[in-house]
């Protein structure tokens, strides 16, 4: 009877002990939603709060960018993803197919697309600094992005 006795407070004793270690949990992706386009896209979690996403039209084509933040006390961004929604006609008749990565076609034809950064040429920090290499954990490919991407209507 000690014995079990003991062999329980050994196995309490070890479960105490784990779970008392420090374990970092990703945070949650957050859902951007574009509901005049149909669109949304799961921004990465190690984006976190140092991003904002600006929305333009220009020669027919929407421009949804997602931006990265940084920088104190002046606030600085630089380009992390583009998502573009355009006709078929603007689309086919451009540049668009040579720089963008189609990601969808809705049912109304509006074809959507992304483009992201160049790297190394516009990350914003001194090469081989330790917030490059972190600014590069935040790139994705646009393979990457395509699948964080979905329609909604």
């Amino acid at each position: 009877m000690k014995k079990y006795i003991l062999i329980a407070v050994c196995l309490l004793l070890l479960g105490c002990f784990t779970s008392c270690g420090t374990q970092t949990q990703e945070q949650p992706s957050q859902n951007y939603e574009n509901e005049t386009l149909g669109f949304s896209f799961e921004v990465p979690s190690s984006w976190a709060d140092d991003y904002e996403v600006k929305e333009h039209t220009e020669n027919g084509i929407t421009y949804t960018d997602f931006y990265y933040v940084y920088g104190w006390p002046q606030q600085k961004t630089t380009l992390l993803v583009s998502i573009i929604a355009t006709d078929e006609n603007t689309w086919t008749n451009g540049q668009l197919e040579n720089e963008y990565y189609l990601m969808a076609i809705n049912k109304e034809g509006v074809y959507f697309a992304n483009k992201v950064p160049k790297v190394p040429e516009e990350v914003p920090f001194k090469e081989g600094s330790k917030k490059a290499k972190e600014f590069q954990k935040l790139l994705l490919s646009v393979q990457e992005a395509g699948k964080m991407f979905s329609l909604i209507k």
